[in-house]
């Protein structure tokens, strides 16, 4: 009977131990799925962090581009309303030689007519100097 408590017992710490090594690797394979969970994790947040530099980066130059063209369109505007204003200018300038060169020409043909054209041509001139 004791040799009998004997196997008993070595049976059961057979299936212990078997149990234990059973519980081992288990316990093993779960902290390499962690591991390697947690590497797939670390490798997400690299790439994520790069995107996300990769992100800000572009939007830095976006702004950046914005700005740049926001200042080139006040720039061009101011440029606009100069030649605007310089047109203007110039045109008033041409129409006031325009009148000028006309009023010339038109006291200039007067001018050149005999004396007597001038009155035939103003029938109130004609009557008044006859």
């Amino acid at each position: 009977q004791v040799e009998d408590s004997l196997q008993n017992a070595e049976q059961r710490l057979t299936q212990a131990s078997l149990k234990a090594k059973l519980a081992h690797e288990k316990a093993a394979n779960a902290v390499a799925e962690f591991k390697k969970e947690e590497q797939e994790a670390e490798n997400a947040l690299s790439e994520a962090k790069v995107q996300l530099e990769s992100t800000v980066s572009a939007l830095r130059e976006k702004n950046s581009l914005k700005e740049t063209l926001r200042l080139e369109a006040e720039e061009l505007s101011k440029e606009l309303n100069t030649l605007k204003v310089t047109f203007s200018r110039l045109n008033n300038h041409m129409h006031r030689i325009f009148l000028t060169y006309i009023s010339n020409v038109m006291i200039y043909l007067v001018d050149i007519q005999p004396l007597y054209r001038r009155f035939v041509s103003y029938p109130i001139y004609f009557n008044l100097a006859t």
